[in-house]
């Protein structure tokens, strides 16, 4: 079903300011470290079509680990398994430039799950790896301590 185009795309509004996904939604993890995005399946199963786009054309083509009839361009990555589906982890390779903010990332890229028997393809959420928040966090905590200190003059 996933090839045939006799699919509806669900378009679902995801606010940028929710970090955290939905459970039984596959969601797509950004490290700005390296630029690697991950598809974490949140207990979602039969996840066959991955489809994301890129408003900017910021996609890194020739890193997708997409592979057989896949869809690789600037603007768009895009894979549909037969046989099988995506796991939780599986890695789309370092498809972003490094060094992008989460806010840049949720503005520019759409991302779509497709799950086998369905026919529709729903948006999924695209978030910060725990470790660039963990960085984030320590940046904060840094710049904090820094404000707090008395000057001594």
């Amino acid at each position: 079903i996933a090839l045939s185009g006799n699919y509806d795309r669900k378009f679902v509004t995801v606010n940028p300011a929710i970090l955290v996904p939905v459970l039984g939604e596959p969601s797509f993890h950004y490290d700005n470290l390296t630029g690697d995005v991950v598809i974490h399946s949140n207990q979602a199963v039969n996840v066959v079509d991955l489809h994301l786009f890129s408003a900017g054309g910021l996609f890194l083509p020739d890193n997708s680990t997409f592979t057989g009839f896949a869809t690789k361009t600037k603007g768009e990555l895009e894979n549909v398994l037969l046989g099988s589906t995506f796991g939780d982890g599986y890695d789309l390779g370092n498809i972003l430039p490094a060094g992008l903010t989460t806010e840049s990332v949720q503005a520019d890229v759409t991302a779509f799950f497709g799950i086998a028997g369905r026919g529709v393809e729903q948006a999924a959420a695209v978030v910060p790896e725990p470790a660039s928040l963990a960085l984030v966090g320590v940046g904060l905590l840094s710049l904090l301590k820094r404000r707090r200190k008395p000057h001594s003059r």
